[in-house]
């Protein structure tokens, strides 16, 4: 059994920009999210994240 997991987050489109990859570039969204994971065990464990996403 893996248990639960209690996600609060928040993600918002903050760029529009160009990406650049080894092969190509391109146009794309920059998204950022951000939140709180949370276990609930005995007591509340909670692991703040934070990322990017084109």
């Amino acid at each position: 059994m893996f248990g639960t997991l209690d996600v609060r987050g928040y993600a918002e489109i903050v760029a529009f920009e160009r990406v650049q990859v080894p092969a190509v570039s391109f146009d794309a969204y920059k998204i950022l999210s951000h939140g709180v994971n949370a276990k609930p065990l005995k007591r509340l464990h909670t692991a703040p994240f934070r990322y990017a996403y084109w």
